[in-house]
């Protein structure tokens, strides 16, 4: 029992620690293959930046032992000329928490600071060794999002401290020093920056993360990162293990079908769920999690692992709602929720703060939808016959920060706060946007 601080091999046992469990440990748990005698090695599997320190590297020692002020070496497979440098700083790790030590040795997961530029497979060893360790094989990103800085007229109104592009821009370079998987595009511009990462979770964490220290942003639909080989159109594909109960099967299997999905295995479970293993392209996982937990009422267990670039599977059937767009600037009456519900479902509750272009809700149709969300009721003097009568608002409907990513159109913008997530429409005035979209029509876009 981890609440109770104790275990035991019987429920009926009367051990009050967890000596137990260390013994096991200790029992059944190989020694780390390392060597104790020889010189330095280390190959780099986790990477971080301290403001003060730099870079800041390291992984498991896999040979002898390294103290502060040595001097190591840094080896790439890839290049010749070796970086040398003296270890400035030491960590290791009590639980989850760095410990700053004099010496490390084999065995040991240990942080080292000295040097600039360290990356993930580098190996840091001692000054007389000549060859790097294999490289780690690590998998490439495989979607792409745009960070603008926010640019709506409710900007700087809820609490933001970072809002110009310039920052958002140091922000994910600093990302980029520390995640393997993060990077800025090249193709980024002055007035947005193209990031690259692993899935559609880490992209969503790295926003979560932002939001929370103060930054404001605008981001743009997820995109996968197509590759072209001999003219042959190629696109990321994952294997998808899922565990749900029997009674969720079909719905599961009908959505990952819709989402140009393959059933690779099948297999019931004594515990009355079944596991089944998928071989989808990465759009197809976009913005399915949240559905999928949503289906098995919270009960379903969903991991994926990149399975290489393969031949493009064709279009995949995406959003069937088109957009309940605010006509003017204000804050959403009750008289108006109560006339544009008619029309779809709200994102936000009366009282909101909104803008003409702001997206206020989603249609029940496969279009988009200008209205009047900030409509007041006339005042008379005239009584009216179902003046006395009480109207009924429905729900507005929430959505996380995956499910509103998932959500996004080619032509709209996630606005993200510490206080708000907003959609809005790429071109704000109606009249703009009416014109840039006969000209995609035109030009068969």
């Amino acid at each position: 029992s981890g609440a109770g601080g104790f275990a035991r091999l019987t429920p009926d046992g009367t051990e009050t620690d967890l000596q137990l469990l260390f013994d096991a440990i200790v029992e059944n748990v190989p020694e780390p293959r390392v060597e104790i005698e020889g010189p330095f090695r280390l190959q780099v599997n986790n990477l971080d930046y301290s403001d003060y320190l730099g870079r800041m590297f390291g992984g498991k020692v896999l040979r002898g032992e390294v103290k502060v002020g040595d001097r190591v070496e840094m080896l790439r497979e890839e290049q010749t000329k070796k970086a040398t440098f003296n270890v400035t700083k030491l960590w290791t790790y009590e639980g989850i928490e760095l410990k700053e030590v004099e010496s490390v040795g084999a065995g040991e997961i240990a942080m080292l600071a000295g040097l600039d530029g360290v990356l993930i497979s580098d190996t840091i060893a001692h000054v007389d060794t000549t060859t790097a360790l294999p490289p780690i094989k690590v998998e490439p990103s495989t979607l792409s999002m745009n960070f603008y800085a926010n640019n709506s007229p409710l900007a700087g109104k809820d609490g933001g401290k970072y809002l110009t592009i310039h920052k958002i821009r140091e922000r994910v370079a600093k990302e980029e020093a520390i995640s393997v998987s993060v990077k800025i595009d090249a193709d980024s511009q002055a007035d947005f920056v193209k990031v690259k990462a692993r899935g559609e979770l880490q992209l969503a964490i790295l926003i979560e993360t932002m939001r929370r220290e103060g930054y404001e942003m605008q981001i743009s639909r997820p995109q996968v990162i197509f590759q072209k080989e001999d003219g042959v159109v190629k696109e990321p594909y994952e294997l998808a293990a899922l565990e749900c109960p029997e009674d969720a099967v079909g719905s599961v299997m009908e959505d990952l079908s819709r989402r140009r999905g393959d059933l690779v295995d099948m297999r019931p479970n004594p515990n009355g769920t079944t596991t089944l293993q998928y071989r989808i392209p990465t759009r197809g996982l976009i913005g399915f999690r949240s559905n999928f937990l949503t289906m098995t009422r919270g009960l379903g267990l969903i991991s994926s692992l990149f399975d290489g670039y393969d031949t493009y599977k064709g279009e995949v059937e995406g959003r069937t709602q088109g957009s309940l767009i605010s006509k003017d600037p204000g804050k959403l009456t009750r008289y108006a929720y109560e006339d544009v519900q008619e029309r779809g479902q709200l994102f936000f509750p009366v009282g909101t703060d909104i803008y003409a272009g702001m997206i206020v809700g989603a249609c029940s149709r496969d279009e988009d939808m200008v209205v009047n969300a900030t409509k007041e009721k006339a005042a008379n003097n005239i009584r009216s016959a179902t003046s006395d009568s009480t109207s009924v608002l429905d729900s507005h409907r929430e959505m996380s920060l995956e499910q509103a990513l998932a959500w996004l159109r080619d032509d709209e913008l996630l606005e993200v706060t510490p206080k708000q997530l907003r959609f809005r429409k790429k071109i704000l005035d109606h009249s703009e946007r009416r014109v840039s979209e006969r000209r995609s029509e035109f030009a068969g876009v």
